[in-house]
């Protein structure tokens, strides 16, 4: 990479990490919640948006996806991503209402989903009973930085257990404590 290349880039980071697009958190104002999920890993952003209606973020977050998680649907794939995001920013996100962006369609069915209890899904459903939000789809063109994150490169995070029922549970006990 040539010296300009370089000037480029920490100019970009440099954009990234300070205002107007990264800001801290103003509890005065309603959050938001941009989640994405690939095959390589799982994204979340947590947002606001200003006087002005232009939406900033106040943190990115991302991992990759353990052994067992590489098998899962896309659409578990990406309710793991609004679960971690929630269970990262649960903070900002428990007391009052929020929106989520994310380009699954599906997810919006999620708090209406009327299915087994043994199904994930319907597990998870009701971890996030607790939390007053909506989900807004967005086409994935649309939502770059989440989807961004979702791809990049991960270490592989170590595994929890063995068993993958124990991961969901151990999962849905630290978003919800009181539903295990």
């Amino acid at each position: 990479m040539g010296e300009s290349q370089e000037s480029a880039f920490q100019d970009l980071k440099a954009a990234l990490l300070f205002p107007p697009i990264l800001r801290f958190p103003d509890s005065s104002r309603p959050y938001y919640l941009q989640t994405d999920a690939s095959l390589e890993g799982i994204s979340y952003i947590l947002g606001q948006t200003d006087d002005d209606g232009r939406k900033y973020v106040i943190s990115y977050e991302g991992r990759g996806l353990r052994p067992g998680e590489k098998k899962w649907s896309i659409s578990h794939l990406e309710c793991l991503s609004l679960l971690t995001g929630i269970r990262e920013y649960h903070v900002y996100l428990a007391a009052a209402p929020f929106v989520v962006y994310t380009d699954h369609i599906s997810l919006k069915d999620l708090q209406s989903l009327n299915v087994s209890a043994n199904n994930r899904l319907a597990r998870w459903a009701l971890a996030l009973q607790p939390y007053k939000f909506t989900i807004e789809h967005v086409q994935g063109k649309k939502l770059t930085a989440a989807d961004g994150l979702s791809r990049r490169p991960y270490d592989e995070p170590g595994d929890l257990s063995g068993d993958e029922e124990l991961q969901e549970d151990s999962f849905i006990a630290q978003i919800q404590p009181d539903i295990f």
